[in-house]
C-alpha cells in the first residue's frame, strides 16, 4: 500500500504523535515522520511566483519533508497533516506534485482570513488553557494531558524560530494554496475541522474553504488537539477517508 507521511504542526514532536502513529501501524500503514519543527537551513532553490512569495521558513519545512522521502526512496505518499502541518504539506505538494497523493488536513492553520501574530498567539494561549483545564481531571498522569505543555516547551526552547514560524502562518492564505494544487496537481485534499477549535475557528474556515478545490470538508467534535486526545478515533477516520479517496480516484478515471 501507499506509505503515509505525518506532517506535524507548530512545535509538535514525534512524542506528541506517538499514539496516533501506533494506531495507523495497527491498521497496516507504513508511517514516516520527521521531527524538524523549524525546517532545514542553508541555500534553497528560487522558485517562480506564486511559490516564491511563500515565507522562507515554510519552504524550508516543506523541503525537509521532501528530503526525508528522497532519503527513504519513497516516490509517492498519502498525507496526514495537522495545524501548521497543513501548510507545510501543501507547500511540499506544490514543490513535488507527483509525490504527495491524497492529503488529509486536520484543523489546518492559515484558512481563517486575515490574521495577526498577537491574535494568533493569544488564541493559542486561550485554546491551550481551556484544553488543559478540561482534561486535567479526565486524564491524570496521561501523556495526552501534556500535549499543549510539550508544544509550549518546544516554543520556549526555540523562541526565535517559533516566532518566525507563527508569524509565517499569519501570512498564508491556505485556500489559495488549495486552489493552486487543484489547478497544477493531481492531489486530492480533504479538510477535517473541529467544532470546538478556538485557535482556528470553524466558522471562519467555512467562509474561506472552497468545495470546488477541496475533495471534502468535514466537521467533527473536538478542539484543536482532539486528534491527540482520541488517536484511535481520528486515525481510523483518516484511514477510511484515505481509502474512500482512492476509490473515488479510480471511479473518476
Amino acid at each position: 500500500s501507499v506509505p503515509l507521511i505525518i506532517v506535524a504542526g507548530w512545535n509538535q514532536t514525534i512524542e506528541v504523535w506517538k499514539d496516533a502513529i501506533e494506531e495507523l501501524e495497527k491498521l497496516g500503514k507504513r508511517v514516516v515522520m520527521i521531527e524538524a519543527p523549524h525546517g532545514i537551513t542553508g541555500n534553497i532553490t528560487t522558485y517562480d511566483e506564486p511559490i516564491n512569495s511563500i515565507p522562507l521558513i515554510m519552504i524550508q519545512k516543506a523541503q525537509a519533508h521532501i528530503a526525508l522521502l528522497e532519503h527513504l526512496k519513497i516516490t509517492r505518499v498519502d498525507v496526514i497533516a495537522q495545524s501548521q502541518g497543513g501548510i507545510d504539506a501543501l507547500v511540499a505538494t506544490l514543490l513535488k506534485p507527483n509525490v504527495f497523493h491524497n492529503i488529509i488536513i486536520f484543523n489546518p492553520a492559515g484558512m481563517v482570513g486575515a490574521d495577526q501574530l498577537p491574535f494568533l498567539l493569544g488564541r493559542f494561549t486561550l485554546e491551550a488553557m481551556r484544553d488543559i483545564l478540561t482534561h486535567a481531571k479526565q486524564l491524570p498522569g496521561d501523556m495526552r494531558n501534556k500535549i499543549n505543555q510539550r508544544i509550549a516547551f518546544q516554543a520556549l526552547k526555540h523562541p526565535f524560530k517559533s516566532t518566525r514560524s507563527a508569524h509565517a502562518i499569519t501570512k498564508i492564505r491556505l485556500e489559495q494554496l488549495i486552489e493552486l494544487i487543484r489547478v497544477k496537481c493531481q492531489s486530492q485534499i480533504v479538510c477535517i475541522a473541529g467544532e470546538d477549535d478556538t485557535l482556528f475557528p470553524i466558522d471562519k474556515m467555512r467562509t474561506q474553504a472552497s468545495l470546488k478545490s477541496l475533495g471534502g470538508f468535514l466537521t467533527v467534535k473536538g478542539n484543536h488537539v482532539a486528534i491527540f486526545r482520541h488517536p484511535a478515533i481520528y486515525m481510523n477516520l483518516a484511514y477510511h477517508m484515505l481509502a474512500a479517496m482512492r476509490q473515488l480516484e479510480v471511479i473518476n478515471k
